[in-house]
């Protein structure tokens, strides 16, 4: 959790999620999102006045050709770790550079909520790479990283 929150607090620049179909455009090579993802995903507020707080991700994703995302990862917060499942579509929109994951997570926090809407972006920087910085109101950022597996 450390590199995320210390990789979050450093962005200065917000670089914008899109909304996020199965290939996009990367230079002139097709991007082929299907395989084995290790992502790590983060927030941090420092708003003025409070004290700053951090929320993270780190989980492996199986994305398919079908147009089907899985995955589990660990969350981490103020609160503790808990593990999580997550299952849901993925997709790349024709124009878009952001491959985007929605669907339901079910965190394992001792609450019995049930599943929660789950949603994951990130842009496209290379054909085993996505990455994404970005401000998303005055003092609370985020920011993602995926690299291929295998």
């Amino acid at each position: 959790m450390r590199r995320i929150v210390l990789y979050v607090a450093a962005i200065v620049s917000a670089l914008g999620l899109h909304t996020a179909t199965a290939s996009a455009q990367s230079g002139t090579a097709t991007f082929n999102a299907v395989g084995q993802w290790y992502c790590e995903w983060g927030t941090r507020s420092t708003k003025s006045g409070q004290a700053p707080t951090a929320v993270a991700w780190v989980f492996n994703m199986t994305v398919n050709a079908n147009g089907t995302a899985s995955g589990q990862g660990t969350e981490m917060g103020s609160t503790g770790q808990f593990p999580f499942t997550f299952q849901g579509q993925w997709q790349i929109p024709a124009g878009s550079r952001t491959l985007l994951v929605t669907g339901q997570r079910l965190l394992q926090d001792g609450l019995g909520l049930g599943p929660t809407a789950f949603q994951f972006g990130s842009d496209i920087t290379g054909p085993d790479s996505l990455d994404t910085a970005a401000e998303l109101q005055p003092g609370l950022f985020m920011a993602s990283a995926c690299r291929r597996q295998g």
